[in-house]
């Protein structure tokens, strides 16, 4: 439930004092989905129109990925992107960034992946591809503390997670570590919600999950994984037959030729990645929301299935 509220500010206080430096004529105030990363937000407005907005983090985490969104976003400042946007950084302190806000005056939203998705990565990868050794140290970290502790959560079926945690661990002894791959920077959480679409840009926002050195298409595959499961509640039959169609784009193929890309091992470390991390959260979480368990299952059959065929889609 929505409550409006009414309140002074005082004139030296942090919102007046970006309200004025802004230009600012009014402003909104968010307290944050609960959670370890809970962050404040305060959006600034000209003429009813949203333009910029400022992030507050209370935890350490959350200051920890308000820090290297600020650090993902003053990195892209050096380059000129021309079929993406992502927010410039206006104001930076110890807890908190400003960021104007990542968005068209007309624009869509889209669950499936268009055109301006794919475009989005042959620039990206344009930009920050390289050739080196993946590093599988946090993966098999998080894949000890899920073996661990995966009774901690009594609102979680113990026998699930660790019949996960298993299958994890068969699927990262099965893999090669020592092969070099194409990696790059990632979003992390390249979502529908994390984006606009123009008529021919992306304006993509919420880089605090951004990391270097991961496989090519770990995005593309958690578009997929998420607007399909959180939008569309599919299991993971439908999911396959999303990826399986991708294999018809061009541009796609292009990109998997001009990089060497080995689809199917980065599927599997995308899976191993993912999972991974997102299980340790759910453990240590008080009420796991609904999506929780849909996640869980669908990431189940993915780890089955991809143990059983051994091979993917593209």
């Amino acid at each position: 439930v929505l409550k409006k509220k009414s309140f002074l500010l005082a004139t030296d206080s942090f919102i007046s004092q970006n309200i004025k430096e802004f230009k600012a004529d009014s402003f909104s105030v968010f307290t944050g989905t609960e959670g370890p990363n809970r962050k404040f937000l305060i959006e600034y407005n000209k003429r009813g129109t949203p333009f910029a907005i400022t992030k507050i983090g209370f935890s350490n985490s959350a200051k920890q990925i308000i820090k290297n969104e600020f650090n993902t976003l003053n990195y892209f400042n050096d380059f000129k992107f021309r079929l993406f946007e992502v927010p410039k950084v206006l104001k930076v302190g110890e807890n908190y960034v400003t960021l104007t806000l990542c968005r068209p005056k007309q624009y869509k939203n889209a669950s499936d992946v268009t055109k301006l998705h794919i475009n989005f990565f042959a620039e990206f990868y344009f930009h920050f591809s390289n050739k080196v050794l993946f590093d599988y140290k946090i993966i098999e970290e998080n894949i000890q503390s899920i073996l661990k502790t995966y009774s901690k959560n009594k609102k979680l079926k113990s026998d699930q997670i660790l019949l996960i945690g298993l299958k994890l661990s068969e699927l990262l002894n099965s893999i090669d570590q020592n092969k070099t791959l194409s990696l790059s920077f990632i979003h992390g959480d390249f979502t529908p919600w994390n984006m606009y679409l123009s008529k021919n840009k992306l304006f993509i926002y919420d880089w605090e999950l951004s990391k270097q050195n991961y496989p090519l298409f770990y995005d593309l595959f958690h578009f997929v994984f998420q607007s399909e499961v959180l939008i569309h509640k599919a299991d993971f039959n439908i999911i396959k037959k999303k990826i399986m169609a991708l294999k018809n784009d061009r541009i796609l193929s292009e990109m998997i030729d001009k990089y060497g890309v080995d689809i199917n091992l980065n599927f599997k470390i995308y899976l191993l990645d993912i999972i991974s991390f997102y299980v340790n959260i759910y453990i240590n979480q008080d009420l796991p929301h609904i999506q929780v368990y849909w996640l869980l299952n669908v990431w189940q059959n993915a780890l089955e299935d991809i143990l059983k065929t051994e091979t993917l889609y593209l």
